[in-house]
């Protein structure tokens, strides 16, 4: 009986082994454009003429990744889901010089038009573009924008939560949140309505329109979509926002970062609602972060890991200051309560752990 027991639980170990594989391996096929990019465009000749049953091989420069697609009898070829990153777009056809279009980058939900026009000639020839050539977004109808990773990892952050990025998009307003928290946003009018997305996902509380379900570090993010209007198929329940929080993947060279943040009391300004002869909140922050990402399989398999560990004191807030006058403190000292029972602020301290 247990032989058999033993027998059947790794029969069902190896079929959930298999199931997560296989989805990992087919996942392009079900993920929406939220979390991918889309390079489209019309393959012609030196006259204008469309050229149908082009062969096209668009790779990602960072993962090797490779789609072949054929244009159609009109000449237009179409790549749909393609993941993040910088691509190369290379066309070849019987009678014409081989092209090769290098420099396009897919941010967040961009559908990018790269129109190829082939020259006369041997195919055994190649014309290559390499500057970094801005692609038009022809299908794009809605307002806002993509943080890129280079803003997402250089904008200052100093709370370290990701969602206050939501504030840089226009017509937004609000006030962001010192920790890890949920900012207050206002977006086209409406207060809290906003639709958090995670990787694409719903990432909003059910119960309580606006706040998101699930905190994020700044580690773990690589892009943010922040959309108004104009919301896409995938997108919508909300009249507000969409932020959608896109997280980094690995690549065939290995790359990390390290890093180490502290605040002190010193470094601290005295908070506005406090009297200038009280003494300031204490202040005492420390920040880890550490990420690495790189190549199990060049070409195919990749990693990509982090965390962050944020100890950090909020007495320094200032709604969490205590304001009295020194009339009352002093009549309450008389009546016999202790000058040590009137700090400055709440003692209040936050440990988060992301990893």
């Amino acid at each position: 009986m247990i032989q058999k027991l033993s027998s059947f639980r790794l029969i069902s170990l190896c079929l959930l082994v298999f199931t997560l594989f296989s989805g990992s391996v087919y996942q392009v096929n079900a993920q929406s454009q939220a979390l991918n990019g889309q390079i489209e465009g019309v393959v012609t000749d030196a006259t204008g003429a469309a050229i149908p049953n082009a062969s096209i091989t668009i790779k990602n420069i960072e993962t090797g990744s490779e789609r072949q697609v054929t244009s159609d009898e009109s000449g237009v070829y179409r790549a749909p889901l393609l993941p993040l990153g910088t691509y190369q777009v290379t066309v070849e056809v019987t009678n014409f010089k081989r092209l090769v279009r290098e420099g396009i980058t897919l941010t967040t939900g961009q559908t990018a038009t790269v129109n190829l026009g082939l020259e006369a000639g041997d195919v055994s020839a190649t014309v290559t573009v390499t500057s970094d050539a801005p692609v038009a977004d022809a299908a794009k109808i809605d307002v806002g924008r993509v943080m890129n990773t280079r803003e997402v990892q250089n904008l200052p952050l100093v709370s370290r939560n990701p969602y206050n990025y939501a504030l840089l998009q226009a017509n937004v307003t609000g006030r962001p949140n010192s920790e890890f928290g949920v900012p207050r946003i206002n977006a086209n009018g409406y207060a809290r309505r906003t639709n958090y997305q995670l990787d694409g996902n719903n990432n909003t509380q059910a119960d309580r329109a606006g706040i998101r379900l699930m905190p994020i570090s700044e580690t773990f993010v690589s892009e943010v979509q922040l959309v108004t209007n104009g919301f896409s198929a995938e997108f919508g329940n909300t009249p507000g926002l969409i932020m959608n929080a896109v997280t980094p993947s690995g690549t065939n060279a290995f790359h990390g970062s390290a890093s180490y943040r502290f605040r002190r009391t010193a470094f601290s300004s005295r908070p506005f609602n406090i009297s200038p002869t009280a003494v300031k909140p204490k202040t005492n922050v420390d920040d880890f972060t550490f990420a690495i990402g790189g190549p199990i399989i060049r070409d195919r398999w990749h990693f990509y890991g982090g965390t962050e560990y944020v100890k950090r004191g909020l007495a320094g807030e200032p709604q969490r200051t205590i304001t009295i006058s020194e009339a009352n403190k002093a009549a309450l000292i008389a009546a016999g309560i202790p000058a040590s029972a009137f700090p400055t602020a709440i003692p209040t301290a936050q440990k988060v752990n992301f990893y």
